[in-house]
């Protein structure tokens, strides 16, 4: 067996960072898309749950140019970006295209690496640790962007993934 090949974060992922959401489109129960807050990523998080398909608030494709939004797709990583919400390390993979607040961050995966491989390496990183040491701590991009990832082939990731779920 070959060793695995490692790669930057952000050359086999995108990160992308929420939106501000107005206070007139918020308590919406239905709509395109749902908009998940860091309270949806940590309610599922704490209820073990490892996608999240809706949220209490939603948006219509009409809302995304105003909102200045590119709507994050299904199997993307969600977590807290910003405030105490970061030690709770909750994770969430999107189960459905999504938007998310300005306080959360999506790591949307490219086509080198699986989904849900992602998402368990994820859960193996502290949070808290990457957090800037500022009154109010907060993740950088630019500093997820250089956590290395082991890289095994797709396959081999894909069966880690599966092992995984099932323990």
């Amino acid at each position: 067996m070959s060793a695995w090949k490692t790669g930057a974060l952000g050359d086999v992922t995108d990160l992308q960072a929420g939106v501000g959401f107005p206070v007139d489109l918020q308590g919406r129960s239905t709509g395109d898309f749902p908009l998940a807050k860091v309270g949806d990523i940590s309610r599922a998080g704490r209820a073990g749950k490892t996608t999240l398909d809706s949220a209490d608030h939603y948006v219509d494709e009409d809302n995304l140019d105003r909102l200045r939004a590119k709507v994050i797709p299904a199997g993307s990583v969600l977590f807290a970006k910003i405030g105490e919400a970061i030690r709770n390390n909750h994770r969430v993979m999107s189960g459905c295209p999504m938007l998310i607040d300005n306080n959360a961050m999506a790591v949307i995966p490219r086509a080198s690496i699986d989904s849900r491989y992602l998402y368990e390496f994820f859960r193996t990183i502290d949070m808290y640790a990457l957090a800037s040491a500022t009154t109010v701590p907060a993740l950088r991009k630019s500093e997820l962007q250089k956590i290395r990832v082991p890289l095994p082939p797709l396959p081999e990731q894909q069966r880690i993934a599966e092992m995984l779920d099932r323990a």
